[in-house]
C-alpha cells in the first residue's frame, strides 16, 4: 500500500503537471501568467487577476456543490484584483469569478483516499451552477 506521504507528493506534482499543462489555455482567457510558489494561496498572478486552477475526478453536474478552501476563497475576498476559480472536470474546465458579497456554507472537511484522514480543514461548499465552461473556441 502507497504510504500517505508519496501519495500525496504525487497528487502535488500531479496537480503541477496539470496547471503547467493548461497555462496557455488560461492565458488565452486571462493574459499573460505567471507561476506563483507553492504554497501561495492562488497559482497564477495576471497582469490584474488570480488564477487558481483546481481538478476533480467527476463531472461538474455529479454533485450539486463543490469543496473549496475557505483560506483561498477568504484571502481571493480580500484582493484588490478580480480572482478567479478555474476547475478541470472530467467534462470540462469550467470557471468562478469569485464574488466577494456572496457567503456559503462552511464546514470542516477534508478527504481519506491517500489512506489518512484528512478531515481537518474547513472548507466552503461553492455551487457548482456558479461555475461557468471556459469555451474551447
Amino acid at each position: 500500500m502507497e504510504s500517505f506521504t508519496s501519495r500525496r507528493l504525487r497528487d502535488v506534482k500531479d496537480g503541477e503537471s496539470k496547471e503547467l499543462k493548461n497555462k496557455r489555455f488560461l492565458e488565452s482567457f486571462y493574459g499573460e501568467l505567471q507561476k506563483t510558489h507553492q504554497y501561495h494561496h492562488f497559482d497564477f498572478k495576471g497582469t490584474n487577476c488570480w488564477v487558481e486552477f483546481r481538478t476533480r475526478n467527476c463531472f461538474r453536474s455529479h454533485y450539486d456543490t463543490t469543496m473549496l478552501p475557505a483560506c483561498k476563497i477568504d484571502w481571493a475576498k480580500k484582493q484588490e484584483y478580480p480572482c478567479f476559480i478555474v476547475i478541470q472536470f472530467t467534462d470540462d474546465i469550467y470557471y468562478w469569478l469569485v464574488d466577494k458579497t456572496m457567503e456559503f456554507e462552511r464546514k470542516m472537511g477534508g478527504r481519506c483516499d491517500r489512506n489518512w484522514n484528512e478531515y481537518k480543514n474547513a472548507y466552503y461548499y461553492v455551487p457548482v451552477n456558479l461555475f461557468q465552461k471556459l469555451s474551447r473556441e
